[in-house]
């Protein structure tokens, strides 16, 4: 009787798995539900991880970005996720440094789940009038992207990066960041 029930169980649970594996599969196929599959995924997972945070889903909202963190201590993050097949181009970058300015954020986050960004490695960052922005790419659907883009950027803040007067450039950050991107495509590699 124990092998019939454990033999029913793995019956039910494997039919429950492939019903779950259909329904993501049939969403990934369109790229208007895929791209909103990741940015609930990484906007849920940015609540997880900051749950102090103000973070609020502007993905409907034209020239806002796809999620806005309000937070005392770093300020106004935008953050900005593609879903793209082929690498993000630079338009998508201007448009993002645009929204940035148009939103009045402090800092901002630019993540391509599913592709390169042209032009930038997987974790890349730029200061432009004292705004720290991150570019992150090819770290999945499941929020990988937006923690580490978060976490770096915190990082960046502390050291007071963008305060020239009193940060230090410190040799290791290049070296460090190899690093992060070696690791991150070792990463994508063993995925894949």
């Amino acid at each position: 009787p124990i092998k019939e029930m454990i033999k029913e169980e793995n019956d039910i649970n494997s039919d429950n798995i492939k019903s779950i594996l259909d329904i993501l599969q049939d969403t990934l196929k369109n790229s208007t539900r895929k791209g909103r599959f990741g940015e609930s995924m990484a906007i849920t997972s940015l609540i997880k991880k900051y749950p102090s945070w103000k973070i609020e889903d502007t993905s409907g909202i034209s020239h806002s970005g796809d999620c806005q963190v309000f937070t005392t201590e770093y300020g106004k993050i935008l953050y900005e996720l593609k879903t793209y097949t082929t690498n993000v181009n630079n338009d998508e970058i201007i448009k993002f440094k645009r929204d940035m300015d148009e939103t009045n954020s402090e800092h901002g986050i630019f993540i391509s789940q599913t592709s390169g960004i042209v032009g930038k490695s997987m974790v890349e960052y730029e200061i432009i009038n004292g705004k720290i922005m991150i570019y992150v790419s090819n770290t999945g659907l499941n929020g990988l992207g937006m923690e580490i883009g978060t976490e770096f950027l915190l990082s960046l803040i502390k050291s007071r990066i963008s305060d020239k007067r009193y940060f230090v450039r410190d040799i290791e950050l290049d070296a460090q960041l190899r690093n992060i991107n070696d690791k991150l495509y070792d990463l994508t590699e063993c995925i894949s």
